[in-house]
């Protein structure tokens, strides 16, 4: 699938406060100020809960998946909102319309900290769906590097063991 990109640049305001901006939205107002919605505590549990969650069989609407859905509602809906719920709508629009995915990079490069949140359980319930388990909208954790690594020189044919 070809995807256009969603790029939202999170940095960090203050203690415990974040401002989300979208890099390529038509004018530069695209922005939301946000905090997480749940504490270190709340979010070790909520980890731990869904790890051990693995290894059962799951069934469509277990208490895993509404623990889930409930953290990713409240982890969406504080990213995602106002200019920057607007921006989304629009782009996922024009990349439906081009027949495309929509992939979301998080720019995370102005707040490192929030690299360990789980964003690939980012749950829109207006469209009853968890961002990050479409093919339409991937979701990339996005970290600019000073010195990007280069690509890698191969010397064709190129040999592959897989198991």
């Amino acid at each position: 699938m070809e995807y256009s990109d969603f790029d939202l640049d999170i940095e960090r305001r203050g203690e415990g406060r974040y401002v989300a901006r979208v890099l390529d939205a038509p004018d530069s107002s695209a922005a939301h100020e946000f905090s997480l919605p749940f504490t270190d505590l709340e979010l070790e549990n909520f980890l731990l809960r869904m790890g051990h969650a693995r290894g059962r069989v799951r069934r469509l609407e277990s208490p895993e998946t509404q623990t889930a859905k409930n953290m990713g509602g409240k982890l969406f809906d504080a990213l995602v909102s106002g200019p920057v719920a607007d921006a989304l709508a629009a782009r996922l629009t024009q990349a439906r319309n081009a027949e495309k995915g929509l992939r979301i990079r998080l720019r995370l490069t102005g707040a490192p900290e929030l690299c360990d949140i789980p964003w690939e359980f980012l749950y829109d319930r207006t469209r009853n769906k968890f961002l990050g388990l479409s093919r339409e909208t991937p979701i990339v954790r996005f970290l600019e590097l000073p010195d990007p690594p280069r690509p890698l020189a191969v010397k064709p044919p190129l040999a592959a063991l897989v198991m």
